[in-house]
């Protein structure tokens, strides 16, 4: 019974949904014991996918390479510390769980917060903090569920997305930071389960939306995206993933390869859990992104 309960599971899930090409997923683990690693929950890959910097839920940044063959992840390096506060002291309680990274042409990196809710710029070490004003719906998100995804375009446009809009028929509010204040630009809509839990610009403007679902099958993923200058912010489905197909993707990185071609990376929070793990999954866009 349990064997046929199984296959018709599996007949029912059917083949991932992907505009995307996979080129491979790449499990990360720290060489030696490193309590502070995991939870990671944001990612910014840049030089032409060679560097990146992560952050997670811990209040941890982390700074690192990518050595690769071709389209294949072989190995990953990096440095772990701790995302200080405005005094210069790191963040811990409630103020620690980072979510959401963006960073700037001039290396200024942005970071948004559950908990506490806020946005805060760091360098790339996660020193030299700044605290960026509130729009004055921040204290009305849940406590778990505040502004989960950020992006900054090429022109330094600052976006950020909450995780929950406050009801099942509500569409996400798109908040954007400019001339030193939030607004809401724009709204997202809800599609099913899912909820947003990152962001991030494509080199030619497009705006990509991770989301998550967790059903007792495992975590799905799905990657929508939109042109912000569209009256009809010309929504498109690029990714759905099976459940359990990777792990707690939470994290969404564009950028664009030596090839020239538009490239994705995803990074798995593992929760710090022994039976879950961080996990790095690439995809190939399509040419004209």
């Amino acid at each position: 019974m349990l064997k046929c309960a199984l296959t018709s599971a599996l007949i029912f899930l059917g083949a991932p949904i992907s505009a995307a090409e996979l080129l491979g997923s790449f499990t990360w683990s720290w060489p030696t014991e490193e309590p502070r690693f995991g939870g990671v929950s944001g990612i910014e890959v840049f030089a032409e996918g060679q560097e990146f910097l992560a952050i997670s839920d811990h209040g941890f940044i982390l700074n690192g390479t990518i050595n690769r063959n071709g389209d294949q992840i072989l190995s990953v390096a990096a440095t772990i510390n701790p995302l200080l506060t405005t005094q210069s002291k790191a963040v811990r309680g409630e103020n620690r769980d980072a979510e959401g990274i963006a960073m700037s042409s001039n290396s200024q990196v942005f970071v948004s917060y559950e908990g506490n809710h806020r946005v805060a710029r760091h360098d790339a070490n996660g020193t030299k903090t700044v605290l960026l004003p509130r729009h004055e719906t921040f204290s009305g998100f849940q406590r778990n569920s505040g502004l989960e995804a950020l992006a900054m375009n090429e022109a330094g446009a600052l976006v950020a997305l909450p995780e929950r809009s406050g009801s099942a028929d509500r569409p996400f509010p798109l908040y954007q930071f400019s001339n030193g204040q939030w607004s809401i630009a724009h709204t997202i809509p809800r599609r099913g389960a899912f909820l947003p839990v990152g962001l991030d610009f494509g080199p030619d403007g497009t705006l990509y939306l991770l989301e998550r679902h967790l059903s007792i099958f495992g975590f799905q993923s799905r990657v929508r995206s939109f042109q912000l200058d569209h009256a009809d912010l010309g929504e498109t489905t690029v990714l759905k993933t099976n459940p359990g197909q990777f792990d707690n993707l939470e994290g969404i990185s564009i950028w664009r390869a030596p090839s020239g071609d538009a490239h994705m990376t995803l990074v798995s929070d593992d929760n710090y859990k022994i039976f879950q793990r961080t996990e790095l999954v690439e995809y190939r866009l399509d040419n004209s992104e």
